[in-house]
């Protein structure tokens, strides 16, 4: 049977039925994904002017620019060649951004005793996040399971589920949380000396 509307033919045969149950799910693949391939391909058209460019300058064949080039490259650039190192390298960054800068940041712009456990007590730490003062062994953890609960809190689901789009997320959102912590302790400091 023709079908005018589409231009092709159409048969009916019956092969027996089919049933739909449960819940589909949509998973966005952390290897591939659109804009993974388009950085590649800026990063590759890049490639050729600069490698053309430099052939021209020093008057040398394609193959010896294109190793001059590929030499000056960053690991930046060669992780856009490997999705999975983008990922891991992500993940690692944030963990870094979080361990290795807010959270000495905040100790020391705050004149914070990092072995001390005495901001148990601060607002930050109720309702959702009470389980952390029974959890952390000092403020310096206080401090660094706070921003990482509520990262995953943000983004909706554990951290070894994250996309790479959930890690870019997760960094837009650190400037808004560091200022949230710091309106909290600045308050909750206050407090605090002006008890004592």
């Amino acid at each position: 049977m023709f079908n005018s509307q589409n231009g092709f033919a159409s048969f009916f045969i019956p092969l027996g039925t089919a049933r739909e149950s449960g819940d589909g799910v949509l998973k966005e693949d952390t290897y591939l994904s659109t804009e993974l391939i388009k950085r590649q391909q800026e990063e590759e058209k890049k490639q050729r002017e600069d490698v053309d460019k430099l052939q021209k300058l020093l008057n040398i064949e394609y193959d010896q620019a294109l190793a001059i080039y590929n030499q000056s490259q960053t690991q930046e650039n060669s992780a856009l060649k490997r999705p999975d190192i983008l990922y891991a390298n992500r993940k690692k960054d944030l963990d870094l951004e979080i361990r290795e800068v807010l959270v000495p940041e905040l100790i020391t712009k705050y004149k914070i005793d990092q072995e001390k456990n005495d901001l148990s007590g601060c607002r930050l730490f109720n309702g959702k996040y009470a389980w952390i003062k029974a959890k952390a062994s000092n403020n310096g953890a206080l401090l660094a399971m706070y921003l990482n609960t509520y990262m995953k809190n943000e983004i909706g689901k554990a951290r070894n589920e994250w996309t790479l789009s959930d890690y870019d997320n997760a960094y837009q959102k650190l400037p808004i949380i560091k200022e949230f912590i710091e309106t909290i302790l600045s308050e909750y400091l206050e407090t605090e000396e002006k008890g004592q």
